[in-house]
């Protein structure tokens, strides 16, 4: 951790002004889609593929939800379970990819060539802390988020 400095020099800034702000957004965005769009097909194959594994047709799915009448129990689901395991682990996973996404468009506002592993840093430096920060992000997220919902069960419950 000590070595990674890639983020010391000051790339482009834009004015405090939301029109600036959001032009210069949109021309980091406009840098860097090719790596997204190759970040996302490789989430979208990695779904695709812990679907197939695990016999989960997300289309039959819906439709056996449409002709329930909202009698629908998506838990009993046979072999769910185990993907939304395998889906989150497969996130998980993933997060290094997204550091890589945010490392090449630094590099791109510090206007430093970009090279298509830059994509894969994340794996290469760091990867341990990034997937145990990774893991309390989400951990955060879905306390907050029961929290959020936890009220609502609570008031239905009580009244």
């Amino acid at each position: 951790m000590s070595e990674f400095n890639e983020f010391d020099q000051q790339g482009s800034v834009p004015n405090r002004e939301t029109g600036s702000i959001i032009s210069h957004a949109f021309e980091m965005y406009k840098g860097v889609l090719g790596y997204a769009v190759v970040a996302m097909i490789v989430y979208m194959l990695g779904g695709y593929i812990i679907q197939l594994i695990f016999g989960i047709d997300s289309a039959s799915m819906v439709e056996e939800m449409r002709e329930s009448g909202g009698n629908f129990n998506y838990w009993s689901t046979p072999g769910l379970p185990l993907y939304m395991g395998a889906s989150s682990l497969f996130g998980l996973l993933l997060s290094p990819l997204y550091v890589g996404l945010i490392y090449i468009v630094n590099k791109y506002n510090t206007k430093n060539p970009i090279e298509f592993s830059d994509l894969f840093i994340g794996y290469r430096q760091n990867f341990v802390n990034i997937l145990i920060y990774s893991l309390l992000a989400w951990l955060i997220s879905s306390v907050a988020l029961a929290l959020c919902v936890l009220p609502i069960f609570s008031c239905t419950l009580f009244y």
